[in-house]
């Protein structure tokens, strides 16, 4: 499961180094090229609520199947593209799978260790698995462009898809089998699917557009109200639902501020790797490798935390202390980040700042995963780690377009320190909000 959710998470960066190749060869117009980049975000972060559900009605296992499958065939297609729109085609059918597997993939995770010592373990490499894959594709991704070309980005997927495929249906281990198994009773609740897919589909357009036009566009503002009516209408379709898509526990007991938290470390995340990205590049000379591996230790930070310190930290400190605790000190991160000047050298601000930040993101996750997930029965499990990877996905979409044009606009300085307020408003929700829940 880890290894899915790796591969997954590498397609998100593993594109963008080859941007421009693939526009030289394609043909690309200049407005046309982010979609092979966010057609993938835009499916997989609109589908995933729906995702998730057909993995509950229809069982975990048979879902994160059929989504790898759809995956690795859209990859195959993608990297043999002739032309610019079959590319974006197929980068749109390759989110429509991720949709399928990230949240089935995390709900076999969380079904098959319920209970188990080795819970707070397995969730922690879950989730760092997802860091690092995000990490790799920086660096991965411009060495396949360098050495084999752009196609490589793409079609290093099948194979990896097609063992992974065997393993689960071969070597998996008999407990990732049952978990898979389990089913939902009733039915898909499929018009507030339709609304919340419609309503997430337009916020992910909506600040996607807001990378490259003013909040002033139609199509900027239109998204916006598009998103709040389909909002709206979900709403009120669930309440009046015998048959509801959410079930009330996944927002009671201050679990809404886990989901808040999730959209704020999303966000921060999706902007910070992006903005020192750019300052490498930009102020310190680095090449897109070279930029890859001085985010490594970053990487190496965020998978200890979550593999080694939040096992031991999650039983004494709970849900709750964790994800505050996490949230601080990303605070801290996003506040050393904000004293960089074109003069700052790597060392200590861009690598203490990175790092700090790292492990909040590691230690942030895997309890918010566990607090999210548990709230619901095993059933319904998938539609849980949904609503998790879809805080995940929509918050490193907002955080990107709405912190790099802030970064833009005013400085990168004042854009950190708007990062760290954030943050320490998300972990004062959650110590207010939520009880104190422990693993």
């Amino acid at each position: 499961m880890a290894i899915a959710q790796f591969i997954l998470a590498l397609d998100f960066s593993i594109v963008n180094v080859a941007l421009w190749q693939i526009q030289a060869d394609l043909g690309f117009a200049a407005a046309d090229l982010p979609w092979v980049a966010t057609g993938y975000a835009l499916t997989f972060g609109a589908l995933l609520i729906v995702g998730g559900r057909l993995g509950d009605r229809f069982g975990h296992r048979t879902a994160l199947l059929i989504g790898l499958a759809l995956f690795g065939a859209a990859s195959l297609v993608g990297g043999l593209a002739p032309t610019a729109s079959l590319l974006v085609a197929a980068r749109f059918v390759q989110g429509a799978g991720a949709a399928l597997v990230a949240p089935a993939a995390l709900a076999i995770v969380r079904t098959a260790y319920h209970g188990s010592p080795e819970q707070t373990r397995a969730l922690g490499l879950f989730q760092a698995s997802a860091a690092v894959g995000a990490s790799a594709g920086i660096v991965l991704g411009g060495i396949l462009t360098g050495l084999a070309g752009w196609r490589w980005v793409l079609l290093i997927n099948p194979p990896l898809v097609a063992a992974l495929i065997l393993a689960i249906l071969l070597v998996a281990p008999e407990g990732m089998r049952t978990a898979g198994a389990v089913r939902a009773s009733g039915g898909l609740g499929l018009l507030g699917g339709v609304w919340i897919t419609v309503a997430l589909a337009a916020v992910i357009f909506g600040v996607t557009r807001l990378e490259h036009t003013p909040i002033t566009d139609p199509t900027v503002w239109g998204a916006g109200l598009v998103a709040v009516c389909a909002g709206v209408a979900c709403v009120l379709g669930e309440r009046s639902s015998r048959d509801p898509m959410f079930p009330g526990s996944l927002f009671a007991a201050g679990r809404w501020a886990v989901i808040v938290a999730t959209l704020v470390v999303g966000a921060l995340l999706g902007a910070y790797v992006y903005l020192i990205a750019l300052y490498l590049q930009q102020q310190m000379g680095m090449s897109a490798i070279q930029t890859g591996l001085a985010m490594l230790p970053a990487t190496a930070a965020s998978f200890a935390a979550s593999t080694w310190l939040n096992p031991r930290l999650l039983p004494r400190a709970g849900t709750r202390g964790q994800i505050a605790l996490a949230l601080g000190l990303m605070a801290v991160g996003q506040g050393t980040l904000a004293t960089l000047t074109p003069a700052s050298g790597y060392v200590p601000t861009v690598l203490g700042g990175l790092v700090l930040s790292a492990i909040g993101v590691g230690l942030a996750y895997p309890a918010a995963a566990l607090a999210i997930t548990g709230a619901v029965p095993a059933h319904q499990r998938g539609l849980a780690g949904a609503v998790f990877t879809a805080g995940q996905q929509v918050g490193a979409a907002l955080g990107l377009a709405g912190l790099a044009t802030l970064a833009a606009g005013v400085s990168l300085g004042w854009t950190f320190v708007v990062a760290a307020v954030l943050a320490l408003a998300a972990a004062l929700a959650v110590l207010m909000a939520m009880p104190r829940m422990r693993a």
